[in-house]
């Protein structure tokens, strides 16, 4: 257990200090949880071998049920040339009547009746299954069995002694030495059948020891137990940061680029597009550096957001070589004119576009390396943005990132995507007398122009 302070009821006990109460909590509970892990690591491993002694069981069983089969059947085979006359007589009786056409239900009465009278040849009669022309004899050893083959008489105890019975099936179609026969071959197939199956098993238990190893070495319980690091809200977007220390966000679908829009493009930030068919959404974060009011977000920042847009549209597939524009952020709207729908995604665009040189339709990809806090400082400035300089020393990478950052909002993915085309405009009215709407459905945006009161076509 753990408290926060040293009780007097814990004087005389092992006691470990910690320099605050939260780290010897998150000892204690670090403790607890490497023994859970550790718990459900053995019972893995537990797991794993009871596979193996379930086989070794299950092979064991099979080997004694054989074993019990042979015996049986070296029994049988025994019990009917001991009593060799006898199972003769009885066969060549019952094969008779059944021969004459004796009724099975009489020739039943008349072996019990007679088995009733003393007959020693009726009484070793147990069972009749005449529908598949057997018989089911109680055969036990004479007493003078095995004398003359040197074995001891097992009568040496005494005339009252009493020897156990055995049920015995018998061919009514074959002759007493033709039934010991048949169990005799039985017995050598089931011997010939236990020496492979004992080689199976063996063979088995080493494949499962074997690939029981093998999994008993890939069950491993990772028992350190990490931090997890706060996402950043673009994290769900795509994004990248510019060579100027930007961050570039852009929408993958028309629900992330109307999240974009609406809840991240601020007042000095620039919205970035292309009239191509998938282009999504794309703003550029320029806040405030060093205390200093947002100046103009740079050419190759620009450029590079451009080709970020074109690049995520329709022209990547078509290797179409084409430019985007930009605009700032109070000329970006959802308000629709009058009689108009803004479907989700779709945004109007006011004002003067201003287009960027053609893109490349070239992308790349980076690794992003997570410091360890002790060694922040020696990376401190290397990532300054035009706004702020290396000897004020500011910025550090993603310095970038809008205030509001630590937003944790990251369910979004990829939302069901819609095809279709922007609004046009109504009935007698040109495209220039009025602005269109961005409509940006399955990524895509459509633009259209608006005339500036200077006369400038957007």
């Amino acid at each position: 257990d753990f408290f926060p302070f040293r009780f007097a009821q814990l004087e005389g006990c092992p006691v470990e200090e910690y320099a605050c109460f939260s780290q010897a909590a998150d000892a204690f509970f670090s403790g607890v949880e490497a023994q859970e892990a550790a718990r459900r690591q053995r019972a893995q491993e537990a797991a794993v071998w009871r596979k193996v002694d379930k086989i070794r069981e299950n092979q064991s069983q099979r080997m004694g049920e054989l074993a019990a089969k042979e015996a049986a059947d070296n029994r049988a085979a025994q019990l009917i040339e001991a009593n060799l006359e006898s199972v003769d007589a009885l066969v060549a009786l019952l094969r008779g009547a059944v021969e004459r056409g004796m009724a099975w239900d009489a020739l039943a009465e008349l072996v019990a009746d007679a088995a009733d009278q003393g007959d020693p040849v009726a009484g070793l009669v147990h069972e009749l299954k005449l529908a598949s022309n057997q018989a089911v004899l109680c055969l036990t050893e004479p007493e003078d069995y095995g004398e003359g083959l040197g074995e001891e008489s097992e009568a040496e105890d005494g005339p009252d002694v009493t020897k156990a019975a055995t049920l015995v099936t018998v061919d009514l179609s074959k002759t007493a030495y033709a039934n010991a026969c048949a169990y005799y071959a039985d017995r050598k197939k089931t011997v010939a059948k236990a020496a492979k199956t004992a080689e199976a098993m063996q063979a088995s238990v080493r494949t499962a020891t074997k690939r029981a190893h093998k999994d008993a070495k890939q069950i491993q319980v990772v028992q350190q137990i990490r931090q997890m690091r706060k996402p950043y809200w673009f994290e769900k977007f795509d994004w990248f940061i510019s060579s100027e220390n930007y961050l570039v966000v852009s929408g993958r679908d028309a629900q992330q680029n109307e999240l974009l829009v609406k809840r991240h493009l601020d007042r000095d930030d620039v919205y970035v597009h292309a009239d191509l068919h998938g282009a999504s959404s794309c703003v550029v974060k320029n806040p405030a550096r060093g205390g200093r009011a947002p100046g103009p977000v740079p050419p190759l920042t620009l450029s590079q957001a451009g080709t970020q847009t074109v690049c995520r549209s329709a022209a990547w597939d078509s290797k179409m070589v084409t430019s985007a524009w930009w605009v700032h952020a109070h000329q970006v709207s959802k308000t629709a004119p009058s009689g108009e729908y803004l479907p989700s995604g779709s945004f109007m665009v006011r004002g003067k576009k201003n287009f960027l040189p053609p893109s490349q339709l070239v992308m790349g990809y980076g690794l992003l390396f997570r410091l360890h806090e002790a060694s922040v400082a020696n990376h401190f400035g290397e990532r300054n943005g035009p706004a702020g300089g290396e000897e004020e020393g500011e910025s550090v990478a993603l310095e970038s990132v809008a205030p509001g950052d630590e937003e944790a909002d990251l369910g979004g993915g990829s939302a069901a995507e819609e095809e279709g085309d922007g609004e046009e405009a109504p009935a007698g009215e040109t495209p220039a007398e009025r602005p269109r709407a961005l409509g940006p459905e399955r990524g895509e945006s459509e633009t259209a122009d608006a005339e500036e009161p200077g006369g400038a076509q957007a």
